[in-house]
C-alpha cells in the first residue's frame, strides 16, 4: 500500500533505529491532519548471529473517514529474533494487531511463529516451521489455526532455486465466524528465480 511520509533511518551494524511518519500506514490520507500514522522499529546483534528486532506502527482514523460515530485507529506490535550460528537457523516471530475501526467490527489479531532451518550443503537446506494465528472478529466471533509447514529447498543453479512444501493446517473457529474449521493439507512446489 503506497503512502506519502518520511522516514529516519540509523544503522551501526549493531544497533538500528527507524521512525516514520506517513500521511497513512494502512489507509492514505493526503496529510490532512486526521489520520497520520506512525511507525517506530528498532534492532539490536547481541553478537554475530543473534539478532533481535521490535516493531511498532499506529494509524488513528476520524470518524468521517470511517462513517462512525466515534474516531478510531490501528496498532500493531511486532518481534522477531533470530539466532544462525553457521548451518542451522533458529526464529521466532509474534505479530500483534488491534483495529478500532468506531463499531461493532473491532478486530484483534495476534501471531506466533517458530522456525528451524538447517543448510545440509551448499544447494540443499531443509525447514521446519509452525505458526499459530488467533483472531477475534468480534465478541463471539473467533478464529483460530494451528499450522504445520516442512520444506526441502534446492539451489539448482546460481539463479534458480526450488521448493517442495507441505503444510498441515487445524483450523477452529466460532460458528459466526466466515472460515472453515477443520484440517488442512497442502504440497507445494516453488521454482525461484534470482539475479
Amino acid at each position: 500500500n503506497y503512502v506519502d511520509g518520511i522516514r529516519l533511518n540509523y544503522n551501526n551494524g549493531m544497533f538500528g533505529f527507524i521512525l516514520g511518519l506517513h500521511d497513512g500506514y494502512w489507509t492514505e490520507d493526503h496529510f490532512d491532519g486526521d489520520d497520520l500514522a506512525i511507525d517506530l522499529a528498532g534492532s539490536v546483534m547481541f553478537f554475530p548471529g543473534l539478532e533481535a528486532r521490535l516493531g511498532y506502527a499506529h494509524q488513528s482514523l476520524d470518524k468521517n473517514s470511517l462513517g462512525s460515530a466515534k474516531d478510531g485507529d490501528i496498532n500493531q506490535f511486532n518481534a522477531w529474533l533470530a539466532y544462525n550460528p553457521g548451518a542451522l537457523t533458529l526464529a521466532t516471530e509474534f505479530d500483534n494487531y488491534a483495529i478500532d475501526l468506531g463499531n461493532s467490527t473491532d478486530t484483534d489479531y495476534w501471531s506466533w511463529m517458530l522456525l528451524a532451518n538447517y543448510q545440509f550443503t551448499d544447494w540443499f537446506a531443509g525447514t521446519l516451521r509452525y505458526t499459530h494465528e488467533d483472531v477475534e472478529l468480534a465478541p463471539g466471533d473467533t478464529y483460530d489455526s494451528d499450522r504445520i509447514t516442512f520444506a526441502l529447498l534446492f539451489s539448482l543453479t546460481d539463479h534458480f532455486g526450488l521448493n517442495v512444501e507441505y503444510s498441515t493446517t487445524s483450523v477452529d473457529n466460532s460458528a459466526t465466524a466466515s472460515n472453515k474449521q477443520g484440517d488442512y493439507n497442502e504440497f507445494l512446489v516453488e521454482g525461484l528465480i534470482t539475479y
